[in-house]
């Protein structure tokens, strides 16, 4: 489960769609395959194409409700509040309460892309570093609750960063055409 954004403008849609049936003819070379090697060769392709047909580049952001989701990464290393009470703060605060779970607000839209940007200045200075997330809650040794903390690798951090760089070009995106947001959650 997850907290799936995407821009609804025709653009995206035409490009996810393009990019979702390379994705699925990959998909079924891989799973037709009969050796190992050609399966893992085919593999990179299927990888390809799905991170191609979910990216801000085409209009589409996933934030998973799971202790390793961007959403906690930012809140633990970057901003703590970052994440809310549904994936990412700001997405779930535009649309909390509301009829329709679509965002239109050109407001909105310039405030996300300061706010990401923001966030990803900050977490370049983190590059090749350690950071951690909170994985749950455990007894210390005097028997009181505390966090559990996860130590991530500097390669790790890495790609925390590059998911949040796909989160700035979504947001790039999203004020380039005027997009109207989707948030589904």
């Amino acid at each position: 489960m997850g907290m799936d954004i995407y821009l609804e403008a025709q653009e995206f849609k035409a490009r996810r769609e393009k990019a979702r049936k390379r994705f699925y003819h990959w998909v079924q070379l891989r799973d037709e395959a009969k050796g190992v090697l050609e399966k893992e060769e085919l593999q990179k392709q299927v990888m390809k194409w799905f991170e191609i047909m979910n990216s801000g580049k085409n209009g589409f952001f996933r934030v998973s409700y799971n202790d390793y989701s961007i959403s906690y990464w930012l809140q633990y290393n970057v901003d703590e509040k970052a994440k809310g009470d549904w994936g990412l703060e700001l997405f779930y605060l535009a649309v909390k309460g509301k009829k329709s779970p679509v965002i239109r607000s050109e407001r909105f839209r310039q405030e996300l892309l300061e706010t990401t940007r923001r966030w990803y200045r900050k977490a370049v200075k983190l590059k090749d570093k350690k950071t951690y997330l909170v994985v749950g809650m455990e007894r210390s040794k005097n028997g009181s609750l505390v966090e559990k903390k996860l130590v991530i690798s500097g390669k790790r951090t890495n790609w925390y960063i590059r998911w949040l760089k796909d989160l700035v070009v979504f947001a790039e995106q999203a004020v380039r055409t005027k997009s109207s947001i989707y948030v589904s959650y």
